[in-house]
């Protein structure tokens, strides 16, 4: 689904990883502190 809604804006795959990367590095170490913190409550 993601490569067929980047197909259709024209959006190449390696432009999309470049603009998505520091999101998903972000909210993984958002989730897995908020995890950690639920373990220890």
């Amino acid at each position: 689904m993601v490569i067929g809604g980047l197909a259709i804006a024209r959006v190449s795959y390696d432009r999309w990883l470049v603009f998505i990367w520091p999101l998903l590095l972000a909210l993984t170490l958002f989730i897995t502190l908020v995890i950690s913190i639920g373990t220890f409550l």
